[in-house]
């Protein structure tokens, strides 16, 4: 497809305006692997291969100085939000019944944001498990 637009399966995305403190508009939308997407809601949904997909084109995350992938978003009024991969995927795609807030990289990589390497867990274990497994490295 023309200026990079794809059609992507809409049970695998969730608006990312669930995220109620960015205030975004509804055109953004993420998987559960840390990648987020605009959503050209003038193109119509369609069927492929049985399965109901959207036509959305994928945004470039950048890395932050700390390692942290992070996404630039624009609210309806052009006011710029920066949200971290791992802080959406863990809002949109894993239960927090707890409260807790913190996100913690299981495998000790701030950039691998997939859902089943994300947990939320609370300043004092995510400290504990940098030490048990990553040695205390940043």
């Amino acid at each position: 497809m023309k200026n990079d637009l794809e059609y992507i399966d809409i049970k695998k995305v969730k608006k990312v305006n669930i995220i109620k403190e960015a205030k975004l508009p509804d055109k953004y939308v993420a998987d559960e692997n840390g990648n987020v997407y605009i959503h050209n809601k003038t193109l119509p949904k369609k069927k492929i291969n049985g399965v109901l997909s959207i036509v959305v084109k994928k945004m470039k995350p950048y890395k932050t100085r700390l390692g942290y992938m992070e996404y630039v978003l624009s609210n309806k009024y052009g006011v710029k939000k920066h949200l971290q991969a791992h802080r959406i995927v863990a809002t949109l795609f894993i239960p927090n019944k707890k409260k807790l807030p913190h996100v913690n990289h299981k495998d000790g990589d701030r950039s691998n944001n997939v859902k089943s390497n994300l947990e939320w867990t609370s300043i004092s274990d995510n400290i504990k498990h940098s030490y048990k497994y990553l040695r205390g490295k940043k």
